[in-house]
């Protein structure tokens, strides 16, 4: 197919356009930018524009600074940040790549106390680039992410083929033919020259600082033309640029509490393949534990044949939904549980290891992803920042997440109407469904000793319901489920008191409207929601339902958005 359609085109032997020199002249940098947002928000980034790094996808420097700078375990940018009250979060990488140059950036969501000390958090960063050009180039450091990159490429999952064919066509652009498939994963050469190279960009001289904030309503003097955003430029002071040219690790601001990241013990190196039992069956999960405390479900991978697992856990409890208070109690604790597990979860990211905390409809939920030789070391650690949340909870982090949560309510009213419909109507169906603005109440009120208090009553009485699919034995997944029972020594609940899952069920045959004003006034577009409450189903009416969706999705979308333009977002 391919040599029909396409062989008859005549290859014409252009070559790509190029566009020689950089937006940034000395002009435009050394600058200080405020900008104000539409929504709620604090942030700084620092732009440093520098040569294309395309040429240079061998070694990939840019990769190793931005590991480096955005790391967030022990020694960090971020956690030092965090510590101070100043930020949420970090994140760093290039932001732009052209043929001719590209742009790496530093970003930090700032806290309320953070905005007013930005001066301060830009030190402790360019303190932390003064640490590495001080240390130089670490080959250790290459090592441990060429080996993630090379296994990421080696164990890539599989992807739709319209995606997969279309990421293609852009590396064929990138990219010599024999590293089409490789170039945007693996790391060939180690080239501390071209390391420090990129380093020499990295300087207060060279950067665009722009801070984000609804404070400086009312104190810019430009509008950009094509969105009205309100924003003021000025140029960084001498003095400043000399502060932040001396920046320290030894200074007092800094106090030596900056280093590399330590050496990652999650990276794996066995990559073997269990075999499946006989007796174990290949298509449904097989239950191995059933106690009032736990139960366990074990699915061995007989498809994909992948050294990887997936781990998903569920500390069943009414506590995490039976009131408003409940829910956003959970939502803190899950919150604050992910910033202990920061200073190891970040390096098992980086040894594509996953995991996620979410605060769920029947309790907490704690998934782990990524490849099983180091899994079990990964759940440990998770487990002990579970049992360990109320002893290390300080009063600064709590004000910080408690500010971090209120702001992402305070976003939800910004948040696309399709969106807002979506949440009105699981207001109407869901019966443990609360509103934002119960939510933002019942956040007002809430103090540290709640949150211990409710760490302690989840932690004492729950029921563990746990799935292990992948490449593991039967043994490992009993030994898994033991981890969590013998860590977390769960008491078993009550079985009137564990949540289900239900909804308000329709009247047949009757209309049901549910009308509310767009949250954003300043956003003029509409919403409208259809929901056909079908009622129970068993697995050959799901099965017709998909099938159902499946020949309406395309026809809908074409008349209702192409034809008759009724609407941008339209889905089945």
């Amino acid at each position: 197919m391919v040599e029909t359609y396409f062989s008859p085109i005549p290859n014409k032997e252009i070559m790509p356009p190029t566009f020689p020199g950089t937006p940034f002249g000395k002009a435009e940098l050394a600058k200080r930018i405020h900008v104000v947002p539409v929504k709620e928000m604090r942030s700084v980034e620092l732009s440093f524009p520098m040569r294309e790094i395309e040429s240079l996808y061998m070694e990939k420097p840019a990769r190793y600074i931005s590991h480096l700078i955005g790391h967030e375990g022990k020694g960090s940018i971020l956690e030092l940040l965090r510590q101070k009250g100043w930020a949420n979060d970090l994140a760093a990488g290039e932001n732009q790549s052209c043929s001719d140059w590209s742009s790496f950036a530093v970003s930090v969501d700032l806290t309320d106390e953070g905005l007013e000390m930005v001066d301060e958090v830009v030190e402790i960063i360019f303190a932390y680039i003064a640490l590495l050009r001080q240390s130089g180039p670490q080959e250790w450091v290459h090592d441990e992410t060429a080996t993630v990159a090379a296994m990421s490429f080696r164990f890539l999952s599989k992807r739709q083929p319209i995606d997969y064919v279309c990421s293609l066509a852009g590396c064929m652009q990138l990219y010599p033919e024999e590293h089409i498939l490789s170039g945007p994963y693996k790391i060939w050469e180690y080239g501390p020259g071209n390391i420090d190279r990129l380093m020499s960009y990295i300087t207060v001289q060279n950067m665009v600082m722009t801070v984000v904030s609804k404070t400086f309503e009312g104190a810019t003097d430009k509008t950009e033309p094509w969105y009205g955003t309100e924003y003021s430029e000025q140029t960084i002071s001498v003095g400043q640029i000399d502060r932040w040219t001396k920046a320290s690790n030894e200074s007092e601001l800094v106090g030596g509490a900056l280093s590399f990241p330590e050496r990652n013990d999650m990276i794996a190196s066995d990559f073997s393949i269990r075999d499946t039992d006989e007796g174990i069956p290949k298509d449904e999960p097989r239950l191995l534990i059933d106690t009032s405390t736990c139960r366990c479900w074990y699915k061995p991978d007989n498809v994909f044949n992948m050294p990887k697992v997936n781990i998903m856990a569920l500390l069943q409890s009414p506590m995490a939904t039976e009131s408003p208070e409940s829910s956003v109690l959970a939502s803190l604790w899950v919150q604050i549980l992910n910033e202990h597990a920061t200073e190891f979860t970040y390096l098992a990211a980086m040894a594509s290891l996953h995991c996620s905390f979410s605060n769920a409809g029947k309790g907490i939920e704690i998934h782990v992803s990524g490849y099983n030789h180091k899994v079990s070391h990964l759940v440990s650690r998770i487990l002990d920042a579970v049992v360990c949340l109320a002893d290390r909870l300080d009063g600064n982090l709590f004000d910080r997440i408690k500010d971090k949560v209120e702001k992402q309510y305070m976003h939800f009213f910004f948040a696309q109407p399709y969106q807002h419909a979506f949440y009105g109507g699981d207001l109407c169906l869901e019966v443990s469904k609360w509103t934002i603005q119960d939510k933002m109440e019942a956040l007002s009120s809430i103090s540290m000793a709640d949150v211990l208090a409710f760490s302690r009553r989840l932690l004492n009485r729950f029921r563990l319901e746990l799935l292990v699919h992948g490449n593991a034995s039967k043994e490992e997944a009993l030994a898994i489920a033991g981890l969590f029972v013998d860590k977390l020594s769960p008491t078993a609940p009550f079985e009137a008191t564990l949540p289900s899952l239900r909804v308000v069920q329709l009247e047949k045959g009757s209309i049901y409207i549910h009308r509310f004003p767009e949250f954003n006034e300043d956003d003029t577009n509409s919403c409208l929601q259809s929901i056909y409450q079908v009622g129970p189903t068993n697995l050959k009416e799901n099965a017709a339902l998909a099938f159902l969706h499946h020949l309406i999705k395309e026809p809908a979308f074409n008349e209702l958005r192409t034809n008759e333009q009724l609407g941008y977002i339209v889905h089945t």
